[in-house]
């Protein structure tokens, strides 16, 4: 459904102190050195950095419910094909797609 990225694939994790946090894509691939509020607003910082980090689950998620609802809701098979099995609809999935990238982005449980 969705084109090969431009950018760097996902999944991106944070880690790091406050004030020295990097979004890595791989263990040897840094996509980017996070700014800092110089200890003002940690919290802010942290946030910053787990939603940076969950940015291609963010455009998955969106991409996905913009593809689930142009269409019918439909049943969808393990492999994806329309057979009228009882595996989850196409809004289904894209709802867990877009659950998932929000949870990530605000440090919650996916």
């Amino acid at each position: 459904m969705t084109e090969a990225p431009s950018h760097t694939p996902g999944p991106w994790t944070v880690d790091g102190a406050p004030d020295n946090q990097i979004v890595w894509s791989g263990p040897d691939n840094r996509v980017c050195f996070l700014a800092h509020s110089n200890g003002r607003d940690e919290d802010r910082d942290i946030s910053n950095g787990r939603l940076i980090a969950a940015a291609p689950e963010l455009l998955l998620a969106l991409e996905e419910l913009l593809h689930a609802y142009s269409e019918p809701d439909r049943r969808l098979c393990c492999d994806g094909r329309d057979c009228g099995c009882m595996g989850s609809t196409v809004h289904q999935q894209a709802e867990h797609y877009a659950r998932s990238a929000i949870a990530k982005a605000k440090g919650g449980a996916a």
